[in-house]
């Protein structure tokens, strides 16, 4: 299978490191921090990253964390990024731990993700389809 290739403009501040694939098949880009930012505990914290994007009109981004990320106490504030947003992609960093803890400079804690972004319109109607679901929502397969 050949897949498609995007172009993305991208920009890196001085002392930024670079996108970065730990695999091959890696959906996420690996997003590093510009500088050190200590997240005091049960406080949340901006990390800028240093690098700056433009996305094209056909594609969205999304900010998730790394699996390690978790593993330090920290929760990464998801994002989505709009097209044509031309700027740093910063990131929203909470600390749900009792400690203060610590993101290196450097260091790699947060994901970049790049989707399709699919041209919606909403046909508003009276009644709404009947499906095998129906409403059936948070926990209603009786799993949660």
């Amino acid at each position: 299978m050949n897949p498609i290739t995007w172009k993305i403009p991208c920009k890196l501040a001085p002392g930024a490191k670079p996108l970065r694939h730990n695999h091959p098949s890696d959906v996420g880009f690996d997003l590093a921090a510009l500088r050190q930012v200590v997240i005091p505990s049960r406080r949340e914290a901006y990390v800028p990253t240093g690098v700056y994007v433009c996305i094209p009109e056909t594609l969205c981004g999304f900010i998730w964390p790394r699996s390690s990320t978790r593993k330090k106490g920290l929760n990464v504030f998801r994002g989505l990024i709009d097209p044509h947003y031309c700027g740093e992609l910063g990131v929203l960093v909470y600390n749900r731990s009792d400690k203060d803890v610590m993101v290196e400079e450097g260091e790699y804690f947060a994901q970049l993700v790049i989707l399709p972004r699919v041209f919606v319109e909403f046909d508003y109607v009276d009644e709404l389809p009947a499906t095998s679901r129906g409403e059936g929502g948070w926990g209603s397969t009786g799993r949660f």
